[in-house]
């Protein structure tokens, strides 16, 4: 990761996803993006057997000299001559790609952070704007650093069902309140599809605070001739939906309740100093709700107990600070940062024997 992106890494967070994207282009050729400097003028004297070659400083990457340059294959200019391939001024010679004075294309382009599988549906639209009825989408938010430029650029994947999009933003607002846009992506909208993908610039200051606190935007999306509609979803750090099932638990905790399913959830919020819960268990009803740490196949040590936010049979909604959790935000960032060492684990009881009875859901990675 460059420096660049090093600077932006806040608060020890390990940013998901840091995968390079090539952006070195072909220059094989004479309709390459970058060209190389270690040729000359295209137009140059010597045609077939001139002293630089067929077009001079041509060959294959811009190094200098061509196939049939003077000596032929083997002589100046050619394949392994002076100016060939391997010879000084080729690509791998002085002023060639690798050479002293060649010119390398940058290649630094990180993912820096990502939002994955963010539900959009009518029931998050804020007012100004009413739901799409029976409309509902999944998106994703990448944000990317290009250190050789010195750009961010935010990048958005959506799938939208059941309207055509005409206008695709991210905005300000926290959940339940709604704000002025910051990212426009409507412009980059063709033809109606029910998927998009594309990324614009932003400025610095917007990519740092996207980075710090997510949970105060959202994306929205909505259709053409219909007002003020739309769909929306939170980017909200955490981890949605993992579904909790009676084949997880482990030696000693592995009495199950036959049948029993359910799907749970964690989001960060104000900075990773607020930990939400929303969980749902069908067929079990549990007293103890837990986030341990420990990865598949294996019983670990308690990270977050949230049963005080038990609000029905089987359901868990509400949220704590972090701190009355016995955590950090710093441990939260390792949470986030390698999700699959962390399970969602459920108790029948407290005590014994009910405390063996349980459901788990394992975490996925998020990088």
């Amino acid at each position: 990761v460059s420096a660049l992106v090093a600077r932006h890494v806040v608060g020890g967070v390990k940013q998901s996803r840091n995968r390079n994207r090539n952006l070195r282009a072909a220059s094989n050729g004479r309709n390459g993006l970058y060209r190389r400097p270690g040729g000359r003028n295209p137009v140059h004297k010597g045609k077939n057997d001139g002293d630089d070659g067929d077009k001079g400083g041509m060959h294959h990457q811009y190094g200098g000299g061509y196939d049939a340059g003077a000596g032929g294959d083997t002589g100046t200019g050619g394949d392994s001559g002076t100016g060939g391939d391997t010879g000084t001024g080729g690509d791998t010679g002085t002023g060639g790609d690798n050479g002293s004075g060649g010119a390398d294309v940058c290649n630094d382009r990180v993912v820096a952070k990502t939002w994955g599988n963010i539900k959009l549906t009518p029931g998050n639209a804020i007012m100004p704007f009413i739901g799409v009825e029976f409309a509902f989408g999944i998106g994703g938010i990448d944000l990317v650093v290009d250190s050789c430029t010195g750009t961010f650029e935010a990048c958005a994947k959506t799938n939208i069902q059941g309207f055509d999009v005409t206008t695709l933003q991210i905005a300000r607002g926290k959940t339940f309140t709604s704000g002025p846009t910051v990212v426009d992506f409507s412009q980059l909208l063709g033809t109606p599809v029910p998927t998009f993908e594309g990324c614009v610039h932003i400025p610095e200051s917007l990519y740092l605070e996207l980075i710090n606190n997510p949970d105060e935007f959202y994306l929205n999306a909505s259709p053409r001739g219909v007002g003020e509609r739309a769909i929306r979803g939170q980017l909200l750090q955490g981890f949605m939906m993992i579904p909790l099932a009676n084949e997880q638990p482990v030696v000693p905790y592995n009495n199950v309740v036959p049948g029993a399913s359910g799907l749970s959830s964690v989001t960060f919020e104000e900075g990773a100093t607020i930990a939400c819960f929303d969980s749902t268990i069908i067929g079990f009803d549990p007293v103890l709700a837990h986030l341990n740490f420990g990865q598949a196949g294996d019983n670990g040590p308690l990270f977050f107990d949230f049963s005080s936010v038990k609000v029905d049979k089987g359901r868990f909604l509400g949220c704590i600070s972090v701190a009355e959790l016995g955590q950090t935000p710093l441990s939260v960032c390792e949470l986030l940062a390698d999700g699959y060492l962390y399970y969602f684990d459920f108790h029948a009881s407290d005590t014994e024997p009910g405390i063996f009875t349980t459901i788990r859901g394992q975490m996925p990675r998020l990088n």
